[in-house]
């Protein structure tokens, strides 16, 4: 086993990114009440919405899976961060 210098880069973008925006917590609350069905379908179908929006910011290079937000969080960890709160109030 050998050490090796590399380098990584990824790039920091503001919360309001067009991916980061996904997960925004008010937009999300606004998709949850949006329509009148079982709260736990309306989850997962605002999730898989949510989701499908996501893969095309990806295909369309507005936003890399590797970004961070200015607070060093990356998509995955804003998603968790948030998701206990969302859960807890519906």
């Amino acid at each position: 086993m050998s050490i090796s210098p590399s380098i990584s880069f990824r790039m920091v973008v503001p919360s309001g990114s067009p991916a980061f925006a996904l997960f925004n917590p008010e937009t999300f609350s606004k998709a949850l009440e949006s329509e009148f069905i079982s709260t736990k379908r309306r989850y997962c179908e605002t999730l898989e919405h949510t989701m499908q929006k996501l893969l095309e910011v990806f295909a369309d290079r507005q936003a890399f899976p590797t970004d961070l937000n200015e607070y060093g969080e990356s998509l995955l960890q804003v998603k968790n961060t948030d998701a206990h709160d969302r859960l807890s109030r519906y």
